[in-house]
C-alpha cells in the first residue's frame, strides 16, 4: 500500500475539507440558488455535515484515549443523520417527474443505505466499549458505499427510462445522452474508489473518508448538472404535450 494509513487520512480528510470549502462558497455566492429556497438550505446543511463527519472521523484515529474517540463516535454519529440531506435532494430533484405510484418507491429507495450507515456506527460503539463481533468493518463500510451508489443509480435510471419514452421529441436525445452519461459517471466514480480501496487493504478509516469524497463529488453533480437536465427535459416534454 502506496504510502501509510495515516498519511492517507490525512491526504483525504484535506481533499474533503477543500470540497466543502468550496461548496459552502457556492452557497454564499448563491451558485446553488437563493439562500431561503429549501434545495439550497438542504445542500447546505448537507455540505456541513460531510464536512464534520469527516473531521470527527479524522479526530478518532488522532486519539489516543478511548473515551475520546467515543466522544468524537458520538459526535460524527450526529453528523452522519444531517448527511441524509443528500437523499432529501435527490428526492426533491426528482419527485415531480415521477408518477404518484412511484413516490412510495422513490421514498422507500435510500432507506437500506441509512440503515446500513447506522449499523456502521453501532459497529463501532461496541468497538470502543471492547465489545467484539465478527463484523469485517472495512467490507461494512465498503457495503455502505455500495448501497449509497446504487440508490443514485437507481433513481437516476428510472427518471431516465421515463424520459426515453419522449426520447422522439427534437433536440431531446442529446439531452438524455448528457443525462445518462452523468449517471454512468457517477456509478463508475463508486466503483473505482470501492475497486482502489479494496484492493489496497485501506484501513475503514482511510475508506470512510474516500466515500466521503465520492458522496461530495456526486451530492454536486446531482445538484447542479443532473437537476437542470431533468429541468430543461421536463419543460420541453411539457411543451410538447401542450
Amino acid at each position: 500500500m502506496p504510502g501509510s494509513d495515516e498519511s492517507n487520512i490525512s491526504l483525504f480528510t484535506g481533499i474533503n475539507i477543500g470540497i466543502c470549502a468550496v461548496g459552502i462558497l457556492f452557497y454564499t455566492i448563491r451558485l446553488t440558488g437563493p439562500f431561503k429556497t429549501l434545495r439550497s438550505s438542504v445542500y447546505l446543511i448537507t455540505i456541513i455535515s460531510f464536512l464534520f463527519t469527516s473531521i470527527f472521523s479524522y479526530m478518532q484515529t488522532v486519539c489516543s484515549d478511548i473515551q475520546c474517540k467515543i466522544n468524537y463516535l458520538i459526535a460524527e454519529t450526529v453528523s452522519t443523520q444531517f448527511a441524509a440531506g443528500y437523499f432529501v435532494i435527490l428526492i426533491l430533484n426528482t419527485y415531480r417527474i415521477l408518477d404518484k405510484n412511484w413516490l412510495y418507491f422513490l421514498f422507500s429507495i435510500p432507506l437500506p443505505a441509512i440503515l446500513s450507515v447506522e449499523v456502521w456506527l453501532i459497529v463501532y460503539f461496541l468497538k470502543y466499549y471492547g465489545i467484539s463481533t465478527s463484523v469485517n468493518v472495512p467490507l461494512l463500510t465498503i457495503f455502505c458505499t455500495s448501497l449509497t451508489s446504487l440508490t443514485d443509480f437507481i433513481v437516476n435510471m428510472v427518471c431516465y427510462c421515463k424520459f426515453s419514452n419522449y426520447k422522439d421529441i427534437t433536440g431531446l436525445r442529446t439531452l438524455l445522452n448528457q443525462f445518462l452519461t452523468g449517471t454512468i459517471f457517477s456509478i463508475c466514480l463508486d466503483i473505482s474508489m470501492i475497486a482502489v480501496s479494496y484492493n489496497l487493504d485501506f484501513g475503514e478509516f482511510t475508506i470512510t473518508q474516500m466515500t466521503l469524497i465520492s458522496a461530495l463529488i456526486n451530492l454536486n453533480i446531482e445538484y447542479f448538472l443532473m437537476y437542470q437536465c431533468r429541468i430543461i427535459i421536463l419543460s420541453q416534454i411539457q411543451t410538447y404535450n401542450s
